[in-house]
């Protein structure tokens, strides 16, 4: 990228005679490299973590674990049930169009997706009855997403083996 930068002279002195050898752009991006780091640098005081009692941080990390794959599985669960009565477009969509961001998905509205031509005028999440359901919590989204995209892969798989077996002949060669 280049652009234009307004530089005082003084600072311009300034810089000349602490950096001679030093060219402009080099300058620039260091200082602005330089300061994109010590902003996203915790602060002083928070640099190194407090000494801890590491049973007390593995039981706590055994319970939220535990945790999160309870509401892994409440979104898988979740998913299966939404495939139940999801038409292949949809899913396909997921797939194809929205790169299995779910988020995203849910929010498709009559501008994003398109049944047999006709325009569908309200979000894939309320059609699916997800709008209370709490995507949001990643555990339970990633496990509905995971559902969604183990159905989507078994249809695609199944078709790629049909594929294959007409490619065949009789004696199991390949045409």
């Amino acid at each position: 990228m280049r652009t234009s930068v307004y530089i005082p002279k003084e600072l311009e002195d300034r810089v000349k005679e602490a950096h001679p050898t030093r060219g402009w752009s080099d300058l620039v991006q260091a200082a602005l490299t330089e300061y994109i780091e010590e902003r996203e640098s915790p602060p002083e005081f928070a640099r190194e973590r407090p000494p801890t009692n590491p049973g007390q941080l593995e039981r706590i990390r055994e319970r939220l674990l535990a945790e999160a794959r309870e509401y892994y599985e409440i979104g898988y669960r979740r998913g299966v049930q939404v495939g139940e009565h999801i038409k292949w477009w949809m899913l396909d969509s997921l797939a194809q169009r929205y790169a299995w961001d779910v988020h995203r998905w849910l929010d498709a509205t009559s501008e994003d997706v398109r049944a047999d031509g006709k325009v569908v005028a309200v979000p894939l999440g309320t059609l699916l009855g997800l709008d209370e359901f709490g995507l949001a919590n990643t555990s339970m989204g990633l496990g509905f997403t995971h559902a969604l995209k183990d159905l989507w892969e078994s249809v695609v798989a199944s078709h790629d083996a049909e594929a294959n077996e007409e490619v065949a002949g009789e004696d199991g060669a390949v045409t």
